[in-house]
């Protein structure tokens, strides 16, 4: 494990720091200018929420970023003493100020090795309930995580949780609301997870639906199609992938928002054509598809629905153990649009997917459980339980389940169970939670 410790009254210079011993000088050593910000934070942060102020400016020349991030948080029991935050492992970190800030060190993150944990002790002054406001200069090359998720290049941007570029808390049960003002070379454009504008030449992003993250992708030239319910944003080699991924992914939204949209339904929602390999993600009412072929309408159905979806799921954060719940369920929905669009033969079909893949993984959770399942638990072995569970109580009571899933703030495995019981009875939601703590070996029955 690396430590650093930085004391606020007498801040050290970022060279003699041990992390920066470990980086090439090339990379940490940034020739840019002073970077000002005039902090607009607009509001109070709820409790679990992070409000942010963050102007960047990135260098496409040269891979790299510097950033000023002001974030404000409400203090709970845990977090009036100390908060950890999450920065790409290879952001040289110039400072962390702020009325309340005492000292701050840097650690490694055990779970994501392009990680580190800034560990920021706060005075005596901080009680539960106070806004802690702190501010963090930072500069350098993120190191990108594998897959290409993320990228600094020259035609090229996009940048959100999965490199770490903005500082979040490490816990990652939070959410977060703000504004991004993003520096780019002339003629770029920009698309984020809120509604942008340009402003003396900074395209400014506000983030007004709470994110886990600050997300936006940029480009040179990006184009736009709109339809109902989405926006499409691609570049000019994705046109005509991005007019069948429209087409699809409107059919997808209207029919997610005639079951569960009534209380809550998908705003105007950003479809982001990122021209790469590797995972797509979603945010809420912000999506990156990624290796997208038209020529495959029904898989490129199943990943729109299945990040559309994700706008109704919920989590109790993604590292708990009720995190199964977020992803199966979104597989499932997706599964069940496809067998009422392209038919049972295509629904049949991720049937024997789900249960091949994942044979042999779990369980998918028990009350004992502490830790975030696997992904073949997530997306394979949990969406074969729901199937199941289908198969033993029938479509209708399994719709009026799924739409208490949907569109009650279920966040918990328990709660989940609770309102099986309720539509079910307390057989079938003891059926349930065994096949969540069970195991199948290979070659054993599993008839529902």
């Amino acid at each position: 494990m690396r430590t650093t410790t930085h004391h606020a009254t007498f801040p050290p210079s970022g060279a003699k720091t041990t992390r920066l011993l470990l980086l090439s000088l090339a990379t940490v050593l940034l020739a840019f200018p002073s970077l000002s910000q005039d902090t607009l934070l607009d509001e109070e942060p709820e409790p679990g929420q992070l409000v942010y102020d963050t102007r960047v400016r990135i260098d496409v020349e040269e891979d790299s970023l510097e950033a000023h991030a002001t974030v404000s948080y409400r203090a709970d029991q845990e977090s009036a003493r100390r908060i950890s935050l999450l920065l790409n492992h290879r952001l040289r970190l110039d400072s962390v100020t702020g009325p309340a800030v005492r000292s701050y060190h840097i650690e490694s993150f055990e779970m994501i090795p392009w990680i580190d944990v800034i560990e920021v002790e706060l005075g005596e002054s901080v009680t539960p309930g106070s806004v802690v406001t702190l501010e963090l200069r930072y500069a350098g090359s993120p190191e990108m995580p594998p897959g290409g998720i993320n990228r600094i290049a020259r035609d090229w941007v996009e940048l959100g949780l999965d490199s770490g570029w903005h500082p979040v808390p490490a816990t990652l049960d939070h959410e977060m609301l703000g504004v991004v003002r993003i520096e780019l070379p002339e003629g770029w454009d920009v698309v984020g997870s809120g509604p942008s504008e340009t402003q003396n030449g900074l395209h400014v992003v506000h983030t007004t639906t709470p994110q886990v993250d600050v997300a936006f992708a940029a480009a040179p030239a990006l184009e736009e199609l709109r339809s109902e319910n989405l926006s499409a944003y691609f570049t000019e080699t994705l046109a005509e992938a991005a007019i069948t991924v429209l087409e699809l992914g409107e059919r997808c939204a209207r029919y997610l928002n005639e079951r569960y949209g009534v209380q809550d339904p998908l705003p105007h929602s950003r479809l982001v054509l990122a021209d790469r390999e590797g995972p797509g993600y979603a945010r809420d009412h912000y999506f990156v598809l990624s290796d997208v072929d038209p020529d495959d309408p029904v898989e490129l159905a199943r990943f729109l629905c299945h990040e559309l979806s994700h706008h109704w799921t919920k989590t109790a954060g993604p590292f708990t153990p009720h995190h199964w719940m977020s992803e199966a369920f979104a597989e499932f929905v997706a599964a069940r649009y496809l067998r009422e669009h392209s038919g049972e033969e295509v629904y049949e079909e991720l049937v024997t997917e789900w249960e091949e893949e994942g044979r042999g993984h779990g369980p998918v959770w028990t009350s004992e459980a502490v830790d975030r399942p696997n992904p073949q638990v997530m997306y394979r072995r949990g969406p074969w339980i729901l199937h199941r569970l289908e198969e033993r109580i029938g479509r209708e009571r399994m719709d009026r389940f799924v739409a208490r899933y949907m569109i009650e703030d279920l966040r918990t495995t328990q709660q989940l169970l609770d309102a099986l019981k309720a539509v079910a009875g307390p057989e079938v939601e003891t059926w349930f939670r065994q096949e969540l703590a069970r195991t199948p070996e290979e070659g054993e029955e599993t008839s529902p």
